[in-house]
């Protein structure tokens, strides 16, 4: 599990790296040539493109995740993460169909390799046998990834806004 924890931070920061470092498209919501009739204001974004959704690539590869531990539950989360997280980020014009597909790949992908991949897994259990008697350092870092994960890991998007800074400096 925290091999695919490890993934996911990796695919969250791929996806957000790549929404400031290509450019696939605009988000529907700010292409003026788009006639959209949303709740959402048409207010400029630091990440105008779009691909893939890091929000759906965190929530893919967090039903991944459970996927990997329990099969139909892990099924159960895809169907959630499509309907309650992928859907309506098409629907209000923040995305298009084809940067949740891009999510739905990139992330999960992600956590299948981590998964897979005997080097992570023994990393952690040496990491574990490390800290058996400090569970608490493992509780506290947890619960810094889940806060992050929570606000869609704004230290890891304002890493990225500096390395762009510095690449185009």
């Amino acid at each position: 599990m925290l091999a695919g924890l490890m993934a996911i931070c990796l695919a969250t920061m791929l996806s957000v790296w790549s929404q400031f470092h290509t450019a696939v498209h605009i988000r529907p919501i700010l292409d003026l040539a788009i006639p959209l009739d949303t709740v959402m204001p048409r207010t400029p974004w630091d990440r105008t493109n779009s691909f893939p959704s890091d929000t759906a690539t965190l929530f893919f590869s967090l039903a991944a995740v459970v996927l990997v531990e329990k099969r139909w539950l892990g099924l159960f989360c895809f169907a959630w993460v499509a309907l309650i997280i992928a859907i309506p980020r098409v629907v209000v014009g923040l995305h298009y169909p084809s940067d949740i597909i891009g999510a739905l790949v990139l992330g999960p992908a992600l956590v299948f390799i981590f998964a897979s991949l005997p080097y992570p897994k023994r990393l952690f259990e040496c990491a574990l046998r490390w800290f058996d008697g400090r569970m608490y350092i493992v509780h506290a870092f947890l619960f810094i990834f889940l806060a992050e994960a929570f606000d869609m890991f704004p230290s890891l998007q304002a890493l990225g806004k500096m390395f762009a800074r510095l690449l185009h400096a």
